[in-house]
């Protein structure tokens, strides 16, 4: 895999392009060798300045499929990483803000969807939603809870299934 960021220490690889222009990626996720997912946009082509935000394997394919915005897909995130890029990964400029600092005229139309048009996006979506599409296959180990803990886990066991089925 490609390695395209830097952040905190953790160097992110580029996972799939979304949207590019003239062969370069414009809008795009990232991964690091631990999982975690990041969307990322470019701001400026010349002077290669982006916007990362992280991003669950839940959001990306409900952006992927239509059911929130890109610009939601974005915006949903607590802070974001501006990303000024230079010809060595270990010279970017990187600045964590929050997300109230986002230029939002940077980011995609308020009401632009994305639309599965390829099958290769299509095979990328169905993978990203089998890491969170079958809650039984995961397994959780809950101690000294009580009963009311007990309950808000088992309620919030029951939210995330109705958001999944949603989903499809």
């Amino acid at each position: 895999m490609e390695k395209f960021f830097k952040i905190e220490g953790v160097e992110l690889y580029l996972d799939k392009v979304f949207v590019e222009f003239n062969e370069q990626a414009i809008f795009f996720s990232c991964i690091t060798e631990s999982g975690e997912r990041f969307l990322c946009i470019c701001t400026d082509i010349e002077d290669e300045r982006y916007i990362v935000v992280k991003a669950s394997a839940y959001n990306i394919v409900s952006m992927l499929k239509g059911k929130i915005t890109m610009y939601d897909s974005i915006i949903q995130a607590a802070y974001f990483w501006q990303i000024d890029t230079a010809e060595d990964i270990s010279s970017d400029i990187v600045e964590k803000k929050s997300i109230d600092q986002i230029n939002k005229e940077l980011l995609p139309q308020r009401d632009a969807t994305f639309k599965l048009v390829t099958d290769d996006l299509k095979q990328y979506c169905d993978k990203l939603a089998k890491e969170f599409e079958n809650i039984d296959a995961c397994e959780f180990v809950l101690t000294d809870l009580n009963d009311n803990e007990i309950n808000i886990v088992s309620t919030n066991k029951i939210i995330i299934e109705e958001e999944i089925l949603k989903i499809d």
